[in-house]
């Protein structure tokens, strides 16, 4: 529900600098190219606000920047040579030199290309205008009449990557509304909504009527439940798979009914492996408002559905009046991204809950009808404070630790080997989004800033064998830079 409320546009940086080094490369190489426009100043406009973004020293709490065009132009250089950039231009360069390089490359070859190769060349021209297509209309103001022809957005930076993005609030053309949302009182994206001045979204609390003496939520410590913990390779994807759909067979009497909800990409695997007709599946983002399962009287969470970074931030801004909310802008910090992360996991698995029979009000007393959960988490702060905001959304409900039956693959593991887990899902979130930021490697530093552990236990972690076993199975290697630095490449 929150996001369907705005719609969001991002690139980062690194895409920036990928298209506009592709770009003056093609002005200056392609004759194709340096028809279609003046070579020395188009790609102009583009370098200097590169440059400019590059330039920018953001301090730790305040991860945000807002950017005007008037900020831009200040500091711009050899002001009166920008031109105008045009989308239509950019976007028949990129065409242009993708089809030079391919006439090139056949021509050197003496061959054609075939149709699996095609298809990769196809997908890359599509990712080039993507990223072209998405910059312009974040940065670049097609109306304007003065240039530079910038037009505001904002630049959002982590250890992990720097993003320009635009935020646009859909709900302020609804006009008076009201929506109910069972889970407003949890999630930080109402909570800012209502504080915010510029906000068209008011929070409204209810008297809490509904009773929950008749769920039982059994809760499992140990187990991590991020896509790398669950599914970062094919050997942990399968013992993941036994493993859970042993301790699911464990659960279920004849009558019973299950419900499973996780990742989408292990979802579609463990459904393959069962053909039990009491086990219902559904994956993070398509359980959300629907009756389905209504007549599970049990469900079982199998991983959570962690964010990246910008899609917290973004709905972030989607409280208050989009990307132009200063008042948002000053309200961003470390803090308030990380409870927008809890709160939307909280979210996810109260909704999860409400998918069973506890959803169903079956007494005088608003009472739900009878239902047991079945959760796992890590043991750790973040993961038990999870559980316990789960834990407060069920009032009078019978909480207790479980120990789940079945095979169990997940041993007790030693802090460095805890440490070492926390730096592997770190790479691997920069992994999953290589094909989008096109970035082959990430610092030493980096990670280690990124993970919030000491020099030496950091060092202990990245120094354990157990390590060296995670970074090969995610495809990665330890590489020096300038003979001195460490960076970790995929």
């Amino acid at each position: 529900m929150k996001s369907s409320l705005f719609s969001v546009i991002h690139v980062t940086l690194d895409e920036f600098k990928r298209l506009l080094e592709f770009l003056e490369n093609a002005l200056l190489n392609s004759p194709e190219s340096k028809k279609l426009c003046e070579p020395e100043q188009l790609s102009l406009q583009l370098r200097q606000l590169y440059e400019y973004l590059k330039s920018i020293d953001f301090s730790t709490d305040k991860p945000v920047r807002y950017i005007d065009e008037s900020t831009v132009f200040s500091f711009i250089e050899n002001k009166d040579l920008i031109p105008e950039i045009k989308s239509d231009v950019v976007k028949e360069i990129i065409v242009s030199r993708f089809n030079e390089i391919c006439d090139e490359v056949s021509k050197v070859s003496g061959l054609g290309f075939d149709s699996l190769l095609t298809k990769r060349i196809q997908q890359r021209l599509n990712r080039a205008l993507s990223i072209a297509d998405r910059l312009i209309r974040i940065a670049i103001n097609p109306k304007a009449d003065m240039f530079p022809n910038y037009q505001p957005f904002v630049f959002y930076k982590t250890n992990r990557d720097s993003y320009l993005f635009k935020v646009k609030n859909r709900y302020s053309g609804l006009g008076t509304c009201v929506v109910l949302d069972a889970t407003a009182s949890v999630n930080e994206f109402y909570k800012l909504a209502d504080r915010s001045s510029f906000s068209r979204i008011a929070l409204v609390d209810v008297p809490q009527i509904r009773q929950y003496k008749n769920l039982s939520i059994y809760k499992a410590k140990g187990f991590g439940q991020s896509r790398y913990a669950i599914f970062n390779d094919e050997d942990v994807r399968d013992k993941n798979i036994e493993q859970y759909l042993s301790f699911a067979k464990s659960l279920l009497g004849k009558d019973d009914k299950l419900l499973i909800i996780g990742h989408k990409e292990f979802i579609e695997h463990i459904e393959q492996h069962t053909n039990d007709v009491r086990m219902f599946f559904t994956h993070w983002g398509n359980h959300i408002g629907r009756n389905d399962w209504n007549k599970c009287n049990k469900v079982m969470v199998v991983g959570w559905n962690y964010l990246q970074p910008i899609e917290d931030v973004s709905r972030i801004y989607g409280t208050g009046t989009g990307s132009l909310d200063l008042f948002v802008t000053k309200a961003i910090d470390s803090e308030r991204v990380k409870q927008f992360r809890i709160t939307q996991i909280v979210d996810d698995i109260v909704q999860a809950v409400m998918r069973s029979r506890a959803r169903v009000i079956s007494t005088p007393d608003s009472d739900c009808q009878s239902a047991s959960i079945y959760l796992f988490y890590p043991d750790n702060e973040e993961g038990r404070e999870i559980i316990q905001l789960v834990e407060e959304q069920f009032p009078q409900a019978q909480v207790q630790d479980w120990t789940p039956q079945g095979i169990t693959h997940t041993k007790k593991k030693s802090k460095p080997e805890q440490n070492a887990d926390l730096i592997l899902e770190i790479l691997e979130s920069k992994i999953e989004y290589k094909e989008e930021s096109g970035e082959e490697f990430c610092s030493w530093k980096d990670v280690r800033e990124e993970s919030g552990l000491r020099t030496s236990d950091f060092s202990k972690a990245v120094n354990s064998e157990y390590f060296e076993d995670g970074l090969a199975a995610l495809g990665c290697r330890v590489e020096m830079i300038n003979g001195k630095d460490k960076k970790f490449t995929f």
